[in-house]
């Protein structure tokens, strides 16, 4: 029973080891790629990608506060002050606002769900 639990710590200790040491290396990267220490912070904003940035250009909003639970799509935009994004159409997408009724001269097809859509 002792050589299994000493068995297991050691399997556990390699795990928390091998973790740290990717960890340190990570930072080590970051530190020759930029020339200096660089927080998550920073890195998760310099990466953001250009959409989630120009929704929120000139604002001290951050992208998650520009959006609202919706009970079938997870979540959609508002267009409520301070953050809300004012070219948001009646369903909290962007474009023109969705007919509330079956326009005749047109076909007008929502899609929603994830990447499967």
């Amino acid at each position: 029973m002792k050589q299994r639990i000493f068995g297991w710590i050691s399997v556990l200790f390699g795990i928390v080891l091998s973790l740290a040491a990717l960890e340190v290396t990570a930072i080590v990267w970051l530190y020759l790629e930029d020339g200096r220490y660089t927080s998550a912070e920073e890195l998760f904003e310099r990466t953001q990608n250009t959409y989630v940035r120009d929704a929120t250009k000139g604002t001290s909003c951050r992208y998650v506060d520009t959006l609202f639970p919706h009970p079938y799509v997870a979540f959609v935009h508002h267009a409520n002050p301070p953050c809300g994004i004012p070219w948001v159409n009646n369903v909290g997408l962007f474009g023109p606002d969705y007919p509330v009724l079956k326009p005749t001269d047109r076909y007008v097809v929502m899609l929603t769900g994830g990447s499967v859509a």
